[in-house]
């Protein structure tokens, strides 16, 4: 791998009293670029362009398109998907 490889993780955690805390994560691996491009975004998004993506970096996509590859997205939509299987498994009639 090159030496401006970048692997970026984010950490979510879902707790409620008397239950185990459920940690879930998102994962966005990309490269550092020699130069910063785009104007949208915040912190390293003009010099992270995301492996998965067409060689953009974040800063040059929309949220939307962002929001797709974003290792946040993912730890959150995981989240989002362990609540919804969490309350259909405890739904009885």
């Amino acid at each position: 791998l090159s030496d401006r490889y970048l692997s970026i993780l984010s950490v979510v955690a879902y707790a409620e009293p008397g239950k185990p805390v459920k940690v879930l994560h998102g994962k966005v691996e990309g490269l550092i670029t020699y130069a910063s491009k785009g104007s949208k975004g915040f912190g390293f998004d003009p010099i992270f362009q995301p492996l998965e993506g067409d060689g953009r970096t974040f800063a040059e996509m929309t949220s939307r398109e962002k929001n797709m590859l974003s290792h946040r997205a993912r730890a959150f939509r995981k989240l989002a998907l362990w609540i919804k299987e969490s309350q259909a498994s405890n739904f009885t009639l």
